[in-house]
């Protein structure tokens, strides 16, 4: 069982107490690697964001230029077609999908 003083003493006394030595080297180290893996998570964080946009960006412009233009009367000369269809729903996914990690 564990006594009153040993639960408030420093962290490197208990160890002591345990037979054991606190390696001050190791938990520095151990401390600046949590540092860097902070650093790593918030490039990481920002490259994705910086991919999203790009594919945001993109999608939106093929949505206002379609493929094949546009008639006389404003309507998209390929809308008839099935693989425009199937386009502009992946196209419209994307953005969508895009737009939800900005």
């Amino acid at each position: 069982m564990v006594d009153r003083q040993t639960i408030s003493s420093e962290p490197a006394e208990v160890l002591r107490n345990a037979g054991l030595e606190l390696d001050r080297t190791k938990v520095k180290q151990t401390a600046e690697e949590a540092v860097y893996s902070g650093l790593d998570v918030q490039n990481i964080a920002n490259i994705n964001l910086l991919v999203a946009t790009i594919i945001a960006t993109v999608t939106f412009s093929a949505a206002i230029q379609v493929p094949g233009g546009y008639d006389s009367e404003g309507v998209a000369i390929l809308s008839k077609k099935e693989d425009f269809r199937t386009f502009m729903i992946y196209d419209s996914m994307a953005l969508g999908h895009t737009s939800s990690f900005c």
